[in-house]
């Protein structure tokens, strides 16, 4: 009697563990579509949300809300303001002082004015005209290169996310949840759980560490911008020139960091689709296909704190 009472209880608690592991497992699974789910909507729909804020908007409309241009104050004017008033002065004092520069370094350079062209003097005036425009124009000059980068990123999404994640129906959890209980030891549903877990986990820190790097990548194109007519003045003296090369080209490997994120988001929607595919259908290799699934949640995260240095390669940026 007293056997057959202790192997009830045990029997008893085994499934009740087996049903709550499964459940556990099941929940975190289901749970993490819903959090990439709401993270690829974010990015690829038209809701006003925070990441699509960040990746489709262009920073002439970005005012760092998750509502419409419109509501709030756009961060653009400001800095258009800061750099028309504050640092296109000190370029033209630059600008001044590089043109003189050239300017005697050319008469003097004309074999000690034994030979004197006065050629020299329209080739500064086109010179200083040419500096003068780069100048005053600079922020403005910047906002047609950022809408390479704009556009790239709004096609680069209507490509790649034409479709949606894999969508768990309700019968499916249900099959997943048997499966893995009927299939499974208490011991292996604790190590699946745990794997689940950690993958939620990864997924949650993911959408944090998208909202991270575009946000900083949004606050760094406007440094840039801000400072942009210094190293614009530059590009009149041969020596200097290569400071406002050095400057293009980190505007546009900003403006195309966002085009990096997306491919990096497209494939692992795709690794992930597959993965999720192949639980639902076959849990019997749900170890591996955990394992694996893992291991590219991190590389997609530490790949999306790389997009800065991968597109700054691309464009030879320092």
């Amino acid at each position: 009697m007293v056997s057959d009472f202790v192997s009830g209880v045990a029997d008893l608690l085994n499934e009740t563990f087996t049903n709550l592991f499964a459940g556990a497992a099941t929940s975190c699974v289901e749970k993490t579509c819903d959090i990439l789910g709401t993270t690829y909507s974010d990015t690829t729909s038209g809701d006003s949300s925070l990441v699509n804020t960040m990746l489709v908007t262009s920073p002439e409309d970005f005012t760092g809300t998750t509502a419409a241009p419109s509501a709030g104050t756009g961060i653009w004017v400001t800095i258009e303001a800061v750099c028309n008033n504050a640092i296109v002065p000190i370029a033209g004092g630059i600008l001044v002082i590089i043109l003189l520069a050239d300017l005697i370094t050319t008469v003097i350079n004309g074999n000690n004015f034994k030979e004197f062209d006065d050629s020299i003097f329209i080739k500064w005036i086109i010179k200083a005209v040419c500096g003068i425009l780069l100048v005053s124009n600079t922020y403005y000059i910047a906002s047609g290169l950022l809408v390479f980068g704009t556009s790239a990123v709004s096609t680069g999404i209507n490509r790649l996310f034409n479709y949606p994640l894999t969508n768990i129906s309700s019968d499916q959890i249900n099959d997943l949840c048997n499966s893995l209980a009927s299939n499974n030891s208490v011991g292996e549903l604790i190590v699946i759980w745990f794997l689940t877990l950690l993958i939620m986990a990864a997924v949650f820190v993911l959408t944090v560490i998208i909202v991270l790097v575009m946000a900083s990548r949004m606050i760094e194109i406007f440094m840039y911008l801000g400072i942009g007519p210094i190293p614009m003045a530059t590009f009149m003296n041969p020596s200097w020139s290569d400071v406002g090369k050095g400057w293009i080209k980190n505007i546009l490997a900003l403006s195309f960091q966002g085009f990096f994120i997306v491919i990096a988001l497209g494939i692992f929607k795709s690794i992930f689709n597959n993965v999720i595919n192949i639980i639902i259908t076959d849990s019997s290799g749900i170890f591996m296909s955990l394992l694996m699934l893992a291991g590219y949640t991190g590389a997609l995260c530490f790949t999306v704190f790389r997009s800065g240095s991968i597109s700054k390669s691309v464009f030879c940026a320092s």
